[in-house]
């Protein structure tokens, strides 16, 4: 067997262990969620990188039970690839596989490839963005570039939250534009049209499945959620309008009770609250009164209230925000047993107050879990319930809950500090290229984690795409670190007395 064949077969090890694993095992996610229909019947405020790729899985075998299979196995293959490209880097064998150890180890991305949910597609394009980057710095070329440049339109066909590799984009054609033989306008026009490819192909893809270039995103409900809790503080509006009446009588008690719970758990119950305030009261309320709105004039109906409250207090929301990041950096929603029982004794000592001024309505999503029920597919009980305030996240391992926290807490730390040298490397300075690259990852994981922050309440799954950005800025990062203060100690060590005596001799 020839070496190159046996550091391949080492590399190969995680991703065939963890896929064989997950393919095999019985998993504890369920097929369809409550998102999965939107994405199985096209809906006008999902891009359509995924649903494309469900309507060509199930063309080609004729049911959606295999796609849990192929999202595992696209998940190890690339980062199986990330592997194969840190070696060819010069990388030890070692640090290829334990880069693929942490990302493959998560139990998040890998998990929800189970699912109908574009988050673990996310998951692999953020890897494979990654390798190109990789790819590209090891030996700099047009072609190289063009890589990059189809994944990242890939990435935002999928989510358009993946515009956060946009600027890494940019920067790595600028840094690297002597070397590489990049041409200036043709840089330029492979990444407008990578950027205009992602998202331009939703509202055309709208028009020929839907007949209108209407399209929507979830932006609109994303803010929503942050303006009916307001930091939980008491400033009402006062207004006759019907929609913004809708909207506070069913939020006004929610927001009452949660002044009277514990900060430590109060963030869980918000997003709990969310959940059921908006798709079970507010959106199918504000749908019956305006029955006749397309999906983008629903949007602007949100937003219009939306930023009404906001400019009651904009401190608010920027006190939101940062709450959102921290709670993302944290994985807040992983409770260990203790913080778990804490949140019930709470719970049964204060029952949850449920608002009773708007009635539920039947809408959109219970007539396509219908649609589903009829093609012989199942929906879990859980799929259809949006949310449970009584019932907090499941209890997870205390060693998985510390362990991913001080990773990530470690990572975001270290990607703070590389800006310095990517800033350093841009103005011409001569930074090693490893640094370079970990800039890079440091910006698209931090303005996927902003962006996150900004229009949405944190979530676990939000992390999952981003973690392996996450891990391999700790682990490369240490690496290089670690590289660079042996060999400066190494330079300063003194020469050995045997080896002075040596040279004393005749």
């Amino acid at each position: 067997m020839s070496p190159a064949l046996k550091r391949s077969l080492f590399v190969a090890l995680a991703p065939f262990a963890f896929g064989a694993y997950y393919m095999a095992a019985p998993s504890t996610m369920p097929l369809i969620t409550g998102d999965s229909p939107g994405y199985m019947h096209f809906s006008t405020d999902r891009p359509i990188g995924y649903p494309l790729f469900l309507f060509v899985l199930k063309h080609l075998t004729g049911h959606y039970s295999s796609i849990p299979y192929v999202q595992i196995f696209v998940f190890c293959l690339v980062t199986f690839l990330l592997g194969i490209e840190l070696h060819k880097y010069g990388k030890p064998l070692l640090l290829a596989f334990l880069v693929e150890l942490g990302v493959l180890g998560h139990p998040g991305p890998i998990g929800f490839a189970n699912s109908i949910m574009s988050d673990s597609l996310s998951a692999s394009a953020n890897v494979a963005f990654i390798m190109t980057l990789v790819h590209f710095i090891e030996k700099p070329s047009q072609r190289r570039f063009t890589l990059v440049c189809t994944i990242v339109a890939v990435a935002i066909c999928l989510r358009p939250i993946n515009l956060a590799l946009l600027p890494a984009t940019g920067l790595l054609a600028l840094i690297f534009r002597t070397v590489s033989g990049l041409k200036l306008q043709r840089t330029a026009l492979l990444i407008v049209a990578g950027a205009a490819l992602g998202i331009g192909v939703t509202p055309a893809a709208n028009m020929v499945i839907h007949g209108s270039f209407d399209s929507s995103s979830p932006t609109a409900r994303g803010l929503l959620q942050k303006a009916i809790f307001m930091d939980v503080r008491d400033s009402r509006l006062e207004s006759s309008n019907p929609d913004a009446t809708l909207i506070e009588s069913a939020a006004d008690p929610v927001n009452d009770y949660l002044r009277t719970v514990p900060r430590d758990i109060r963030d869980l119950m918000r997003y709990s609250y969310s959940q059921v305030l908006r798709f079970d009261i507010i959106l199918p309320g504000l749908e019956t009164l305006h029955p006749r709105l397309s999906a983008s004039q629903m949007d602007g109906l949100i937003m219009r209230y939306t930023l009404r409250r906001f400019a009651e207090d904009p401190a608010a929301v920027v006190r939101q925000t940062i709450r959102e990041y921290c709670n993302l950096i944290t994985n807040y929603t992983y409770l260990t047993s203790e913080e778990r029982s804490r949140y019930l004794e709470f719970v049964k000592d204060h029952p949850p107050v449920m608002p009773t001024s708007v009635e539920p309505v039947h809408h959109e999503l219970e007539r396509k879990f219908a649609e589903l029920s009829k093609e012989g597919i199942t929906v879990p009980e859980s799929a259809v319930v949006t949310g449970s305030v009584a019932e907090p996240p499941k209890a997870r391992p205390y060693v998985l809950v510390i362990g991913l926290r001080t990773a990530q807490l470690c990572s975001i730390l270290i990607s703070f500090a590389l800006v310095w040298p990517l800033w350093l490397r841009i103005r011409g300075a001569p930074v090693k290229d490893t640094w370079v690259l970990l800039g890079l990852i440091a910006l698209t994981a931090q303005l996927q984690l902003l962006v996150t922050s900004v229009v949405e309440m944190a979530q676990p799954r939000y992390i999952y795409p981003v973690w392996p950005l996450l891990w391999v800025i700790l682990i490369l990062a240490s690496y290089e670190a670690l590289a660079n203060w042996r060999s400066e100690e190494n330079r300063l060590r003194p020469a050995s007395l045997s080896g002075s005596w040596k040279g004393l001799r005749p």
